[in-house]
């Protein structure tokens, strides 16, 4: 129950698919929440605060009062980022540095990034899960920026009183997820089935990937916030821990939605990581945590009859 645990003044900086369901799920367990965004559909009027992250030193009153601040803010994908890498280093590297240095001025007690389980990783090498020792090799402008946000993170790291968390989850999905964004296979696949539009599959769909639901990645967070431990470590994988090949997702939703999806199949691109399989375990043994969701019931539910 909201009794049970301590509350915070927590700032969330975006509102795409994550910021927008964290900030659902954190008030509904009885913490304030802010959200800073371009737009904010869905989010209370009081609750709300409008502008642009590449300006955000302009937001002088931003962060006070608010003792955690959450990035859930991105403004590439790997497709975005490959066309115009300028863009992707200007709008996410030096806006991060902004960000951090508003934290300092603020003295804010606790930092929470939301980095990413494939892209910082690039390929794997081998046919084990990958757990956070395992060497990063990004193979796109997005997965080098989000990685040089975590090594800024870390450099930073002594301004934040309670710590910092760099969360790389791997591909999340779920109700909510906007079926239209360029990222996301598992919804791209539901609304082709939904509107009977093509879909464009990278390769020949044998593409191997890890699907962490959601509610599980909203609990992980929720596990970090009422920790009350000093923590020795910061980078966490955070995973479902099963993986799927696209192939396995096109028939799943074929069968849920007794449609057949219409295909087309191109080259791999280079900026799309093939194969992303890593280890939750010392997230899950940190903080007490362990995925409950399964692929085909997450799928399920995102599925309009």
């Amino acid at each position: 129950t909201k009794t049970n645990i301590r509350t915070f003044m927590i700032l969330i900086i975006g509102a795409g698919f994550i910021g927008k369901t964290l900030y659902n799920s954190l008030l509904d367990k009885g913490h304030k929440v802010k959200v800073f965004s371009k737009k904010g559909a869905g989010i209370n009027p009081e609750d709300f605060i409008q502008g642009d992250y590449n300006e955000i030193e302009k937001h002088h009153n931003l962060l006070d009062n608010i003792s955690i601040v959450i990035n859930a803010i991105h403004t590439t994908v790997p497709a975005t980022s490959y066309q115009n890498e300028i863009y992707d280093v200007n709008t996410n590297i030096i806006s991060f540095l902004k960000l951090l240095n508003l934290c300092k001025a603020k003295g804010i007690k606790k930092f929470i990034y939301i980095s990413s389980g494939g892209a910082v990783y690039g390929n794997s090498t081998t046919e084990k899960q990958m757990d956070e020792q395992f060497p990063t090799n990004p193979i796109s402008s997005y997965g080098i920026t989000k990685l040089c946000c975590e090594k800024y993170l870390l450099l930073h790291k002594d301004l934040f009183s309670e710590g910092i968390i760099i969360l790389r989850p791997t591909n999340i999905f779920g109700t909510g997820q906007n079926l239209l964004k360029k990222q996301g296979i598992i919804g791209h696949l539901v609304n082709a089935s939904i509107s009977g539009t093509t879909i464009e599959i990278w390769g020949d769909g044998s593409a191997r990937k890890d699907y962490l639901h959601i509610s599980d990645f909203m609990q992980g967070i929720q596990n970090i916030i009422e920790s009350k431990s000093k923590l020795d470590n910061h980078i966490f994988n955070i995973s479902n821990g099963r993986t799927f090949t696209i192939l396995d997702l096109i028939k799943i939703i074929e069968q849920k939605t007794n449609k057949k999806i219409s295909l087309t199949f191109t080259k791999e691109k280079v900026f799309d990581v093939k194969n992303v399989s890593l280890s939750n375990d010392l997230f899950s043994k940190t903080f007490n945590w362990t995925p409950k969701f399964d692929l085909i019931e997450g799928i399920d539910k995102m599925i309009p009859f």
